[in-house]
């Protein structure tokens, strides 16, 4: 769960409660981070140089770690879930 406020600007900002109680790795953060911005675990696959069964596998773990959903995966698209915007 995530919570998103606005100031009197109407600025957004979004806070993670506990985020600090994950044990998250740079590799993790770094792969996250690749499949966003490619759009793709083919492509995020390509790009890190690694199986994309290695990429997924390790999406569903970071995913089952945080205990929420970072990615919407389609056959044809990935989007970013809420949490997965804040994540990022």
């Amino acid at each position: 769960m995530c919570f998103i406020t606005a100031d009197k600007d109407g600025l957004s900002s979004y806070t993670v409660p506990h985020m600090e109680q994950y044990k998250i790795s740079s590799d993790d953060l770094l792969l996250f981070a690749t499949i966003a911005e490619q759009g793709s675990l083919v492509r995020a696959a390509e790009t890190l140089d690694m199986p994309k069964a290695t990429v997924s596998r390790r999406l569903s773990k970071l995913e089952a770690d945080l205990g929420q959903q970072l990615l919407v995966r389609t056959t044809r698209r990935l989007n970013l879930t809420e949490f997965g915007q804040v994540f990022l």
